[in-house]
């Protein structure tokens, strides 16, 4: 009863198990991830979908950056996706070492837990410190 979107019937997702979901309370975006392995981000003051964006294999966890301009998503094949929500492209990808459980995002690090795996690895954007 709880894991389908049903609130709003224009939305075209409400036939759809969610599996995540996520909420950048400034921007009142609304990422969920469904069991078709798509993300929809839902504008909720307007009750639109106002992107979508599709996977190749199952949505494990997702995060916005701090700003609400980015998505970052990880998915069963063991890839990180960094979405773009103004230009809706994928900017970055990168396939990490083993299953990735759960992202998180701060100004500096990405944040992950692993599969079978023991604490948390952060990953650093090398841009931060060139000059």
């Amino acid at each position: 009863m709880g894991s389908k979107c049903t609130n709003s019937p224009s939305l075209p997702l409400s036939l759809h198990r969610a599996t995540h979901c996520t909420l950048h309370r400034d921007s009142n975006l609304l990422a969920v991830s469904l069991d078709t392995n798509t993300v929809c981000v839902v504008d909720i003051d307007t009750r639109k979908v106002v992107r979508e964006f599709k996977h190749s294999d199952t949505v494990l966890d997702m995060c916005y950056s701090i700003d609400g301009k980015s998505l970052l998503v990880c998915t069963a094949d063991s890839i990180i996706r960094q979405w773009d929500l103004i230009t809706a492209r994928l900017v970055d990808c990168f396939k990490t070492h083993s299953l990735v459980t759960s992202i998180s995002l701060s100004k500096e690090n990405l944040v992950t837990t692993h599969n079978n795996e023991l604490g948390i690895c952060l990953w650093t954007n090398r841009t931060l410190y060139e000059t």
